[in-house]
């Protein structure tokens, strides 16, 4: 599927795609069990402006920053932009319609609509800043480098041992 459209494609009634491979996406990212869905419409508000709506729902397969184990993160996300190729006498400020949430403003250097490269951003954009598998992951052993949510580690038998174990009990 080609996934870049030119303005001049673009009507007033508009287009609309259905992205459902994930040639888009990072392979890093890519979780062969879910494949990625995005909708995407396209309308011409004049020959400069072009309004987007979308919905993308990704099931994303990330590694937690604790344990360093694969997970896998459901990621929804819908997007409304006006992408704006402004000719050099043509700069005036946009009039949109409110009623759908938050509009951004996109200003583009070619008139062309690179779904592609707008379903790449969105998916980084709704990543978390922190890959946990859980809240309550409890990471790895920063002596032995066992997976604590896991097992119990040697390690921290022999902290118990510790002569100073038992000053921990006083916290």
């Amino acid at each position: 599927m080609r996934l870049q459209i030119n303005f001049t494609e673009i009507s007033e009634s508009g287009l609309k795609y259905e992205v459902t491979d994930s040639s888009w996406m990072s392979g890093a990212y890519q979780n062969d069990d879910a494949k990625p869905y995005a909708h995407v419409e396209l309308v011409k508000k004049s020959h400069t402006e072009i309004e987007l709506r979308g919905k993308l729902d990704v099931t994303a397969r990330l590694v937690c920053d604790r344990c360093l184990e694969d997970y896998l993160i459901p990621i929804h996300s819908e997007m409304t932009f006006i992408l704006q190729y402004p000719s050099q006498d043509h700069l005036r400020a946009l009039n949109v319609d409110g009623g759908f949430g938050e509009v951004e403003i996109l200003s583009l250097e070619t008139p062309q609509v690179d779904i592609e490269d707008i379903l790449r951003q969105q998916f980084l954009l709704a990543l978390p800043v922190k890959n946990l598998c859980s809240k309550k992951c409890k990471g790895l052993c920063s002596q032995c480098g066992v997976n604590l949510n896991k097992s119990r580690c040697p390690c921290l038998a022999e902290k118990e041992k510790s002569p100073f174990a038992v000053l921990a009990k006083f916290k």
